[in-house]
């Protein structure tokens, strides 16, 4: 919360200072309003013409002002109206004037003046010498002899200078007109996946049956991996590949950048400002690469936010969202490297060696573009999946700090043009801002109001056996009904490393009467007969309980761990202080299944133990059938005490435990077995196409396949998924719960 309130802080700080800077700030109405349209084109010509002639007049007083030299000089200013007289309509004429005008008048204080003020008769106009560009040329310094009259180009000068002006503005129509496409192009995608989802909320009920276009496209497209089985689970721990249908909205995506990129380079000989093809070339690509680039930031921006509203619209997860996000990121990063390398053989072939180039570093917009690209790089290498993976809070501080550093610099880099792509730019400052506010109010809702009446402090429980660290915040939440699919991020403000969050699922539960004292009973304190599940067949809740299961890691976690084993008892517990933010996620209601399975492993059973009490109290029919794979048996006898307590012993739940990590002489010796639990254990990972065909066969209506666990876990069922759909049998529905980082 402190380093959102702090990104705030600094964005606005930094807004502020640029409103208050004295640089021209372009008035605009539309994005076309900086350089010359259609009808400009011909003043513009003569300007350009104009302004290659060398005048005999006395230096400006800031020469190094470029338009404090050219709006101060009147002999040029009279040679640009005199050839706008001549070859020019009127309108046209009127059009270029009054485009340049404010150029002048913003920038130098010397207002042009009107047309027909500097309207010539014909007789005086014909006495205007007439020179060609290479007279012209000649007139420069240090050989040159300036002039002391004002003069006409002629018409093929004029012509090579129109056409300049066209070719050059017409490169960056085409790229502005590219860069919306793409924003169009994600436009179009959410407005899909929005018509998608409203057709979830008037569609047929689970176990009506689906079409086979549809069946087709679940099994082919939404839900295999692009290649292979690898989708959650990172390639060679650098990135991770999407689902297939998201690969291919992707590629399509990159396909349309890459095209982008050539189009509209009409390059040709006697272009007046860049003599050279290559020239031409390596300015158009720089320029075009470059638009492309700062087009892709308020989608970056978008699918960064967390409080996201297309994210409820689709109905899609956080997870696809970050996945559109890095990839869009990725593709802005090889713009940028392109934009950069191209100018940078611009100034070399401009100035035919590095002393040119070298000037350039000079400049605020060149080297602030330099850093600018340099950040993005960094940030592209330190948000590869190994360092999220390893050092996810410090990758999250230095991706924000790096993030804030390049969006300053970039705003620099194009401070020039006066404002014409702060288009791109204020979308990101808004949502950024509004994305972090609303993370500082929902963590004040939850977590800071509450310390008014109750307090902020949750019991933090650590088994020395289940290795899990049980955060309960029953008081947060004290009406808060049982939700399955909500998760929250977990601060822990006590020390300098207040500021990290971390992502839980919500495990909302019922403790029955006997528990209801204490969140943390042991099933060791607990025997529990076979019998029970034989008799005890009806669901007796008592009050709602919200817990978190966190399997310590380094970090936030790893140091909570540290603080509650300091005692050296098996069980120990302490009341933290937490912050809690959200909730984040939407409702799963699987009610209207007849079956339900969930396949998870370690801390994923939190999935199931909220699916379990929810779906316990919505629909009387729905049986819920768990397969658990764990290292050891302590964590699910743990679970069966406490969160599952009400509910396992009922005949609608079922679950079977897998020991994944069970000693072999424990797997042999049924003494070395707990008594009589409430599951069936099995020795072994679970193959997890078998279950999924094995529950599909035994549900009546339709089966709805919840999976929650690693990578590798989800990674192994989606593909499951995908093999059983198709084949004989009741409906299958698949929702996966994994909390991708």
């Amino acid at each position: 919360m402190a380093l959102s309130l702090f990104s705030v802080l600094a964005l606005a700080s930094f807004f502020a200072s640029t409103i208050a800077d004295h640089e021209a700030v372009q008035e605009y109405s539309w994005y076309k309003d900086y350089y010359p349209l259609p009808e400009d084109y011909c003043f513009n010509g003569c300007y350009t013409a104009a302004d290659y002639v060398t005048f005999d007049v006395t230096p400006a007083e800031d020469a190094d002002n470029y338009y404090f030299s050219l709006c101060s000089n009147d002999l040029k200013i009279k040679s640009i109206f005199y050839c706008a007289q001549k070859y020019c309509t009127y309108e046209q004429a009127v059009a270029g004037r009054n485009k340049m005008s404010p150029e002048c008048e913003g920038n130098a204080g010397f207002p042009l003046p009107t047309v027909d003020s500097m309207r010539l008769s014909q007789q005086a106009l014909d006495q205007i010498s007439v020179i060609n560009s290479t007279t012209g040329l000649a007139t420069a310094p240090p050989e040159g002899l300036p002039l002391t009259t004002p003069i006409v180009p002629d018409q093929e000068w004029v012509d090579l200078s129109i056409r300049t002006v066209k070719e050059f503005y017409f490169n960056w129509d085409v790229s502005f007109d590219f860069s919306f496409a793409l924003i169009g192009f994600w436009g179009l995608v959410l407005l899909i996946g929005i018509a998608h989802r409203a057709t979830v909320f008037l569609g047929k009920a689970p176990g009506s049956g689906e079409s086979s276009w549809w069946l087709w496209a679940r099994k082919n497209l939404i839900l295999p991996a692009t290649f292979s089985k690898h989708q959650a689970e990172a390639v060679a721990w650098t990135y991770t590949i999407p689902p297939r249908l998201e690969s291919i909205i992707l590629f399509l995506y990159v396909i349309m950048n890459f095209v982008m990129c050539f189009p509209a380079y009409n390059l040709f000989v006697g272009n007046q400002y860049y003599a050279a093809k290559k020239l031409q070339l390596a300015r158009y690509i720089a320029d075009r690469t470059g638009f492309l680039s700062i087009a892709q930031l308020p989608m970056v921006w978008v699918f960064a936010a967390r409080n996201d509203p297309f994210m409820w619209l689709t109905g899609w997860s956080f997870a696809t969202y970050n996945r559109f996000h890095r990839w869009i990121a990725r593709i802005s990063v090889v713009h940028a490297i392109v934009h950069s390398i191209a100018y940078t053989v611009f100034e070399f072939y401009k100035y035919g060696d590095a002393s040119g180039y070298n000037l350039s570093w000079t400049a605020e917009y060149w080297y602030c573009g330099g850093i600018a690209t340099i950040i993005m790089s960094l940030m592209l290498l330190f948000s590869s999946y190994f360092f999220r993976e390893k050092f996810y809070d410090l990758f999250l501080m230095v991706h924000i700090a790096m993030s804030i550093i390049f969006f300053v610099t970039l705003w620099y880099h194009v401070k020039i043009f006066s404002g014409e792509f702060n288009y791109f730019l204020y979308p990101c400052i808004a949502i950024w801002s509004i994305d972090r506010l609303l993370r500082i109010g929902r963590t004040a809702f939850i977590s800071v109001m509450p310390r008014f009446t109750k307090g902020v402090k949750a019991t933090a429980t650590y088994h020395c056996t289940t290795e899990m660290v049980r955060l309960d915040i029953t008081d947060f939440m004290p009406d808060k009904k049982i939700v399955p699919g909500l998760y929250y991020y977990l601060y822990m403000p006590a020390g300098l490393r207040g500021y990290e969050s971390h992502p839980f699922t919500l495990c909302s539960w019922r403790r029955s009467v006997s528990n209801a004292t204490s969140p943390t009973h042991s099933i060791n304190d607990k025997e529990v007969e076979t019998s029970d599940r034989l008799i005890s067949s009806e669901y007796s809740p008592g009050e709602i309980a919200h817990t978190m299961l966190v399997r310590p890691y380094a970090g936030m976690t790893g140091r909570l761990q540290k603080k509650l084993i300091s005692s050296h008892t098996s069980v120990t517990s302490s009341q933290e202080t937490v912050f809690l933010e959200g909730p984040y996620g939407e409702k799963l209601d699987l009610s209207n299944y007849s079956d339900v399975l969930v396949i998870c492993g370690g801390s994923g059973i939190t999935a199931a133990i909220s699916h379990t009490h929810f779906l316990m109290a919505e629909n009387p029919d729905t049986r819920i059938r768990i397969a658990w794979a764990v290292p050891q048996r302590h964590l699910p006898d743990d679970i069966c005490a406490n969160e599952l307590a009400s509910a396992i012993h009922t005949n609608r739940v079922k679950m079977t435990v897998y020991l994944t990590s069970a000693a072999e002489e424990e797997a042999h010796d049924p003494a070395k077995l707990p008594v009589h639990p409430p599951y069936d254990i099995k020795f072994g990972r679970p193959h997890i196409e078998g279950i999924m065909r094995q529950h599909r066969q035994i549900a009546t209506k339709s089966l709805a396949i919840v999976t929650c666990g690693t990578p590798q876990m989800s990674d192994v069922c989606r593909k499951a998924v995908g093999n059983v759909l198709g084949e004989e049998g009741v409906e299958v529905g698949y929702y996966n719960e994994t909390m991708v980082w």
